[in-house]
């Protein structure tokens, strides 16, 4: 098995990005897959058993199929 990498995420209307520094952020590069998650259609929910770091995604209606 890998092991886990530390990540900057930024969560920012309604789009979610991660670099692999927040240095990388800071200087305006690109998100490390190369694009943002639109989360459009959902509600991101603070996950209380790890409120420091811990979310999830709910959605806010039916999705088309």
């Amino acid at each position: 098995m890998g092991e886990w990498r530390d990540r900057f995420f930024v969560l920012s209307d309604g789009r979610l990005g991660y670099w692999a520094s927040e240095a990388d952020h800071a200087a305006g590069k690109e998100p490390k897959n190369g694009e943002q998650i639109e989360l459009f259609g959902y509600e991101v929910m603070v996950d209380m058993s790890d409120s420091k770091w811990g979310f999830t995604l709910q959605p806010t209606s039916a999705l088309d199929t």
